[in-house]
């Protein structure tokens, strides 16, 4: 019996369910499955009870995980340590002076080269400074500067602006159409360095930063509600200047914008989202050229932005604060500045009114947690991302003989239903469930007299002739097949894309010669193991051979008597053969012999 076999896979289905849902939690791993793993729930804690501002998530007291600093609005300050597991106490209460309580946005980073993360607090009225609160390493954070800035902003840009290797501030005018650069002498004293006024901008709500034009220093674009992005170009100490490029559309009120590389082409693009308006991908085309690339339907107030990998499949996902019922947004990119909504806060989740948040490892495992700014009485919220866990039921077949490997390596010849866990990389823990069957084609033939069928029923049938090579007969594709000569034949099965050949039967044509007229006759024919030979009036010795259809001699014989003799078969297979006669006068006869067993 021949095996030719090929595999099929079919009927593949995908359905997300939730890690609560599984007990197996625990031993399960990830797979690559892109935003089809956003999951969100409420670790439970309320924070404080004043309505928020801003949010920055930092290490402030050197162990090991993300504690918060956040800005209650038009108050206090407030420095909150983690426990490691994503519990908040509160650490440090900071009650800034009369006049200097007016803050919104905070961004935290080593301002001062001293290996700990400091602060930097953004005034929300012209008449509150610019605040540098520094870290004494243990997270108890005391006030160090206080820089007039005359500028009422919400979030300001952080970046290297005169590539010195310290970070710099840009401050956008919230109130006005300026812009100002506080640079950083590296021991986290500031200065105000430039200013730029825009015109026919009004206010700037946000600032998006990056080398927009590739000549690798910091660039700027600002976005207000009623003039869209304005480009602003660094010459490399510092000093920008107005490209004139309008950037998004001017019908959209802007208020939040962040930069970062969407496509994967290697320079910066943009994103931005505002009051009710749609969120927009705007592509960085090179040479300080930029083209609204898609936009998407958005029915909240959207406040604040966050560019990270959530899924870990190598691009830029966003993150969305929003100022209405659904609070936490994210977005999956997939690597071509398309966007899908692949988390939006749902009831019973709490629906945050946030100006602002921040993402972060909170619970000490490897996905991106938010610590939501709530604008309200009920405290900040902290979300702990539990992705989905990607389940993918998949019913393969392989033919018998065949192997099949399942996703997590293990292989298979036989029949089963295999469960498969397979190790997170990018953030969604996956079961593969696989259902394996193996088709096993029945090559069972009968044969009524010259007619051979198959037994395997609802294939594709292909007859041979096993004495001509197994090549393929001309016309029988049927189930049956009626040989018209004398010979062996096998069939060729074809089912549920497997193949599989049966074994050569021989066939006896009715009128086969028993006798010929120089007297030589042989019984019975087809033969079992014994063949009986009659000959009369021949020369003797008579010379018996017995060939294959290719003349290779497989038996002979001399026959010295006359009338009978019997010859033993059983060393020859079943099959169509020649039986050559001859005395001392030459071949007297060619008799054709079929041996079919007992």
């Amino acid at each position: 019996m021949r095996n030719k076999c090929f595999s099929s896979l079919s009927r593949v289905s995908g359905v997300i369910i939730t890690s609560m849902a599984l007990t197996a939690a625990a031993v399960l791993n990830t797979t690559p499955c892109s935003g089809q793993c956003c999951n969100y729930f409420d670790s439970g804690q309320s924070l404080g009870t004043s309505p928020t501002f801003g949010v920055a998530l930092g290490d402030f007291d050197g162990d090991g995980d993300q504690d918060a600093f956040t800005i209650d609005a038009y108050e206090d300050i407030e420095i909150y340590f983690n426990n490691g597991a994503g519990t908040f106490t509160l650490a440090q209460q900071i009650i800034p002076i009369p006049d200097e309580e007016d803050n919104f946005g905070v961004h935290v980073f080593d301002v001062d080269n001293d290996n700990d993360i400091d602060a930097i607090v953004v005034p929300f009225y012209s008449s509150s400074g610019l605040k540098i609160y520094k870290n004494d390493g243990t997270g108890n954070f005391t006030l160090y500067q206080t820089v007039s800035s005359n500028l009422g902003s919400r979030y300001a840009g952080i970046a290297d602006v005169d590539g010195d290797g310290d970070r710099d501030v840009i401050l956008p005018g919230g109130m006005s159409a300026t812009t100002k650069v506080f640079k950083n002498n590296g021991n986290g004293y500031f200065t105000q360095f430039s200013s730029i006024t825009l015109t026919n901008f009004g206010q700037a709500n946000d600032i998006a930063v990056g080398d927009l034009d590739g000549d690798f220093d910091i660039d700027a674009v600002v976005v207000s509600s009623n003039a869209a992005g304005r480009l602003l170009l660094n010459d490399g100490s510092g000093n920008f200047t107005d490209a004139g490029l309008t950037i998004g559309n001017t019908s959209d009120s802007y208020y939040t914008a962040e930069a970062g590389d969407m496509d994967k082409d290697g320079d910066a693009d943009l994103v931005f989202g505002g009051m009710y308006c749609p969120l927009t991908v705007i592509k960085n085309l090179g040479g300080s050229s930029f083209v609204v690339d898609s936009t998407y339907a958005s029915s909240n107030y959207d406040k604040h932005m966050i560019l990270a990998d959530y899924d870990f499949d190598g691009d830029i996902d966003v993150f969305v604060s929003t100022y209405g019922s659904h609070g936490l947004e994210v977005w999956s990119n997939d690597g071509e500045c398309i966007l899908s909504l692949c988390y939006q806060n749902q009831p019973p989740m709490p629906g945050t009114y946030s100006h602002g948040f921040d993402i972060g490892l909170i619970d000490n495992d490897i996905y991106l947690d938010a610590f939501m700014g709530e604008f309200g009485s009920s405290g900040d919220k902290v979300f702990f991302a539990a992705p989905a866990f990607y389940v993918m039921n998949i019913q393969a077949t392989i033919c018998d003989g065949e192997v099949y490997t399942f996703p997590d390596g293990t292989s298979s010849s036989v029949a089963m239903v295999q469960t498969s866990h397979l190790t997170a990389i990018n953030g969604c823990d996956s079961i593969i469930i696989t259902d394996l069957s193996v088709t096993i084609v029945n090559t069972a033939v009968t044969l009524n007299q010259v007619t051979i069928t198959a037994q395997q029923a609802g294939a594709v049938y292909r007859w041979l002739d096993c004495n001509n090579g197994f090549a393929q007969i001309s016309g029988a594709t049927q189930q049956s097949f009626t040989a018209t000569v004398s010979g062996s034949y096998a069939v060729e099965v074809t089912y549920d894309d497997c193949i599989d050949t049966s074994d050569c039967i021989p066939v006896v044509v009715t009128g086969l010669p028993r006798e010929v007229k120089d007297g030589i006759s042989i019984r019975p024919n087809p033969a079992g193991d014994y063949l009986f030979i009659e000959t009369s009036g021949q020369s003797l010795p008579v010379h018996i051979r017995i060939v294959d259809l290719s003349g290779r001699v497989l038996q002979e014989t001399i026959l010295t008597e006359i009338d009978q003799a019997r010859l033993s078969l059983s060393g020859l297979r079943n099959g169509y053969y020649l039986l050559h006669c001859s005395d001392r006068s030459g071949i007297l006869s060619t008799l054709p012999l079929v041996k079919a067993g007992n």
